[in-house]
């Protein structure tokens, strides 16, 4: 994997795979939601999907996000299985170290909406759905911009400006 050409797409990834699965119903709301901001022409969308030349439509987007989960999951659980168990966390605050505010916000929105696609009722689903929260918990308390604000009032943040860039067009 190119550690060097990290995507926001990968941020989202890591955070809904930090749980140790990217499911078919996560692959899917993450390429709708992408899918919807470039329509709206959201800039940052635009400007992300510009990057991937190999993405004309929404079903190259699909595989474009299955072969990236993949090739992520690969090198992550990896390093997890020799003992290194930041390196999730390592990624993503790279991946946002130069971000700007509302980046940030749009990018932690489309994690926390693709991370809750695939919640349920059972135990199981409930014990990813910690997992999963418990790692952006994390996440957020180690961004300087959030330093002293609830991760509850982060989410709210993020999923609002997601609802307004949807909403936008």
């Amino acid at each position: 994997m190119e550690l060097d050409n990290l995507s926001p797409i990968d941020l989202v990834i890591l955070v809904a795979e930090s749980d140790m699965s990217f499911s078919a119903s996560e692959r899917k709301m993450l390429s709708e939601l992408f899918w919807v901001l470039n329509e709206r022409k959201a800039p940052l969308a635009v400007r992300e999907l510009n990057r991937l030349p190999e993405v004309k439509s929404q079903l190259d987007l699909v595989g474009y996000i299955k072969k990236r989960s993949e090739e992520i999951s690969s090198y992550v659980d990896k390093a997890e299985f020799d003992g290194n168990n930041t390196l999730r966390k390592e990624l993503c605050l790279d991946i946002l170290a130069n971000f700007k505010e509302e980046q940030m916000l749009l990018w932690l929105g489309l994690a926390i909406y693709v991370s809750a696609s695939d919640q349920g009722n059972d135990p199981l689903s409930k014990k990813m759905t910690s997992i999963e929260n418990k790692f952006f918990s994390d996440l957020c308390s180690s961004i300087n911009l959030f330093k002293g604000m609830a991760v509850n009032e982060v989410a709210k943040r993020s999923v609002e400006f997601i609802k307004g860039a949807v909403q936008k067009g």
